[in-house]
């Protein structure tokens, strides 16, 4: 991948095609409204939410870091995993993997004007797009899948909405 479009037009076909796994994934995925969300020409601002309801059913599915450790609960990279499985899908379970872990990672900022403002904000630790990312072995992804610290925090986001709506009024 090369760019922001080539990875948001993967996901979208990913999203669209549908099969994560059958433990309520699919459901929560067509409940969220992801594919909604991601639409033809960019987002859709009726479906802003939809990132949120996939963060939070990750986060739902995700235990606590003393119950991970004591009593074997799930990483985020292991629901994340788990969610896309499915051995009759067309894509790969890697594919829809980085699928989900790509839709956590999206935020609707802003509006500003007649402009929304949405983040991709990836894991520090990634240096690729998260459909190259996620590689290797299952340990290897679950690990990359787990990888949660942020490239942008909520200032920086703060910081690229303002200098957006400042460019846009000096443009005016």
């Amino acid at each position: 991948m090369n760019n922001f479009t080539q990875a948001y037009k993967k996901c979208r076909e990913i999203i669209q095609a549908g099969n994560y796994s059958t433990d309520g994934w699919q459901k929560a995925i067509n409940d969220s409204a992801i594919s909604g969300m991601l639409g033809e020409t960019g987002f859709d601002i009726r479906h802003n939410g939809a990132a949120d309801k996939i963060r939070n059913k990750v986060t739902g599915e995700t235990s606590c870091l003393f119950s991970r450790v004591f009593l074997g609960g799930s990483s985020r990279g292991e629901v994340i995993y788990n969610a896309a499985e499915n051995t009759t899908a067309a894509s790969t379970h890697k594919d829809r993997a980085a699928t989900l872990k790509m839709i956590t990672h999206l935020y609707r900022h802003s509006k500003t004007g007649g402009q929304d403002v949405w983040i991709y904000s990836p894991p520090k630790k990634h240096t690729k797009w998260i459909f190259d990312e996620v590689t290797g072995g299952v340990s290897t992804i679950k690990s990359k899948l787990n990888d949660s610290e942020e490239l942008f925090s909520n200032s920086d986001k703060d910081h690229m909405s303002a200098a957006l709506h400042m460019a846009l009024q000096v443009s005016l």
